[in-house]
């Protein structure tokens, strides 16, 4: 187990670095992304704009999902989540 070796957060962490190409791609996309909900919103302040990531594990999960008994989120839970998500922060 990860917890029973000494140090492992302070060894392993730092190590773990994200290639320069990948983070300046996906910070290109993300500037492509936010001008054009900007464009489109017309919103006043630029400098406040956050982006909210949502992991779905659809594929590796379904299988323990089902063995477990649960119920299959559909899209409208993602769409509702999102919702409140900005009624929250407004």
């Amino acid at each position: 187990m990860i917890t029973s070796l000494p140090n492992f957060s302070d060894d392993f962490f730092p190590r773990l670095l994200l290639r320069k190409h990948f983070i300046h791609t996906a910070n290109k996309i993300l500037e492509e992304v936010r001008k054009k909900h900007v464009k489109r919103k017309k919103v006043e302040s630029e400098g406040k704009f956050i982006f909210v990531g949502i992991h779905s594990r659809g594929t590796d999960h379904i299988q323990y999902e089902m063995e477990k008994g649960f119920k299959p989120l559909k899209t409208n839970y993602f769409l509702d989540a999102m919702h409140l998500f900005r009624q929250h922060f407004k």
